[in-house]
């Protein structure tokens, strides 16, 4: 099955994501290669983009997209940022299981 989750590599296309967004809900992961953290948290990521077709995923590399993570504000990994018609709604930082990360990122959000 091909990924839910799309790679934002720079900041002209995150700015594009938001952008286009038209009202859904944007979930982001920060992330970063080097962090064991990042690397195990990747497949709860997809798992919950699998399951949610009305929100939309991307991930990030802290690392490959400086630009994008300065003007976020990202200063740890992983942490996830939510979106809602191009403005940042919500965040969620660290490690969390599948149905944690659903509830605390995905309904949350969705219901609000």
């Amino acid at each position: 099955m091909p990924s839910m989750v799309r790679d934002i590599n720079t900041k002209d296309e995150f700015d594009a994501l938001l952008a286009d967004s038209n009202e859904k809900l944007v979930v982001v992961y920060f992330s970063a290669e080097w962090s064991g953290l990042c690397r195990m948290m990747v497949n709860v990521f997809e798992d919950v983009a699998a399951h949610n077709s009305d929100v939309i995923f991307a991930k990030l590399d802290v690392d490959k997209n400086g630009e994008t993570a300065s003007h976020c504000d990202i200063s740890s990994v992983p942490i996830f940022h939510c979106y809602k018609n191009g403005k940042k709604a919500d965040e969620y930082s660290g490690t969390a299981y599948e149905q944690k990360l659903q509830r605390e990122l995905v309904d949350k959000n969705k219901e609000e």
